[in-house]
């Protein structure tokens, strides 16, 4: 789907946007070359809230261990991009049954302080939250 985007096209058309289509347990290194990437900036939407503490633990860590080996450490960024509101309410609680009854156990939509929780388990640390007029919020995070 992202490589059909009509916005996303042309960056990758010219290489300023690499997707990788894989498992987030296999980690960030190219599987044709074992090579990491060096972006500026790593974009996980809607995955995050689809899995519990742990398997969500790992999957940063796999991306902080990409970070760790690029050049650019300190200047590279992760945005997690999810569904808000960010702060629990009745209606995101009710979305947590949602999620788990088609995700399974540990699926949950989760507040700015449960995300700061996984990031800092995972070796990562909160930059700024940013909120749109839609219903979506991303999480800037980074290398502590």
């Amino acid at each position: 789907a992202a490589r059909s985007n009509p916005v996303l096209k042309p960056l990758i058309d010219t290489n300023r946007v690499t997707i990788l289509e894989r498992s987030f347990f296999d980690g960030v290194l190219d599987l044709e070359t074992n090579v990491v990437a060096a972006p500026h900036l790593y974009i996980l939407k809607y995955v995050l809230h689809n899995w519990g503490d742990d398997d969500c633990i790992q999957i940063l860590r796999n991306v902080r261990t990409a970070i760790e080996k690029q050049a650019n450490v300190a200047d590279c960024r992760i945005l997690i991009i999810e569904h808000g509101p960010i702060e629990s309410t009745p209606e995101i609680r009710l979305l947590d049954l949602h999620m788990a009854v088609l995700c399974g156990k540990g699926a949950t939509e989760r507040t700015t302080t449960e995300y700061s929780r996984l990031l800092e388990k995972s070796g990562l640390v909160l930059h700024d939250v940013h909120s749109s007029k839609g219903a979506v919020y991303a999480l800037e995070c980074g290398i502590k």
